[in-house]
């Protein structure tokens, strides 16, 4: 997951942090100091609205984990 600068804010989607799909749509954030409280930032999610989000990005990361697992066993495909 990336920060986004500024101007790159038009180019994603605002997730709604109540979302139960939000650990699986977002792919950057923003940060924003929060007025009267020295030192504390709200940060806000971002989609990118051209995902499809079927799987989770920490399936996907499980899944290359497993095939690069059986890649290093040796035969493994038999």
């Amino acid at each position: 997951m990336r920060r986004l600068q500024p101007e790159e804010v038009n180019f994603h989607v605002p997730l709604n942090i109540y979302d139960p799909l939000v650990c699986k749509k977002a792919v950057a954030y923003t940060l924003t100091p929060v007025e009267d409280e020295p030192g504390w930032e709200e940060i806000t999610y971002y989609g990118d609205p051209s995902s499809s989000y079927d799987v989770s990005p920490l399936e996907l990361m499980l899944n290359e984990w497993n095939t690069q697992k059986e890649d290093s066993i040796p035969n493994s495909h038999v």
